[in-house]
């Protein structure tokens, strides 16, 4: 008894310490409790890491560029979703390919030189057709590029699966920007899980206080 108060009893020890002398503690009724209590520590081990490091390592190969909405659909998507993407609507020559926000040109001439097929995909296309096209684009890639993934809230998410049903429908190969938005799209559903555990983790640490008090208890009672 004596050796056990000399060392600090953290919380995963008194309850492996309870489990690995079970014939000593036939009278404790709780070991069912202890054993839940143990399970949920290795639970909230596995889980505890955040998901923006465990899932940004696997989409760091994928860099978004590109541009925004015409003027004249501006109001339109404002009044639709509440969460501001850019207020700059003027617009310059892209490759000759059509008017885009000026705002997106570095991030247009970028994705490009990556991706040639995007401009491609638009040859066979009117002048103002391919500046939609790419403006749909570029608003994408900006929202992925500025949004924190803490800011991924309701709104937010609405707002990029809006702006991502919209750049699908000008036929450009998006299988490598796909990733991201799903990733983006699914934070708001990570940062519950987050807050679950979290809120199953204040849990655990009160049972934990009660816990210690019947475990003193349960040692008393087992040495005199």
């Amino acid at each position: 008894m004596e050796e056990i108060s000399k060392h600090t009893i953290h919380e995963q020890d008194i309850v492996e310490m309870i489990l690995s002398i079970g014939k000593k503690f036939e009278r404790i009724v709780l070991r069912g409790a202890y054993e839940d209590i143990l399970a949920l520590f290795k639970k909230l081990k596995k889980k505890e890491q955040s998901p923006q490091h465990y899932y940004q390592e696997q989409y760091d190969q994928y860099q978004p560029s590109a541009p925004p909405i015409p003027p004249d659909s501006a109001e339109l998507f404002d009044y639709y979703c509440s969460f501001e993407v850019h207020d700059c609507y003027e617009q310059v020559d892209f490759e000759g390919k059509g008017l885009v926000d000026n705002v997106y040109v570095p991030l247009l001439e970028k994705v490009c030189n990556i991706h040639p097929s995007l401009l491609e995909c638009q040859r066979k296309r009117t002048y103002k057709y391919s500046g939609w096209a790419f403006n749909a684009l570029g608003r994408v890639s900006h929202f992925l590029e500025t949004t924190k993934l803490e800011e991924m809230n309701v709104d937010a998410c609405e707002c990029l699966q809006m702006l991502w049903d919209e750049v699908q429908v000008f036929g450009f190969e998006l299988s490598w920007l796909a990733p991201q938005v799903e990733f983006a799209l699914n934070m708001e559903k990570f940062m519950r899980e987050v807050e679950k555990l979290e809120e199953e983790k204040k849990t655990i640490f009160m049972r934990i206080q009660e816990l210690r008090m019947k475990f003193k208890e349960e040692l008393y009672f087992l040495y005199i």
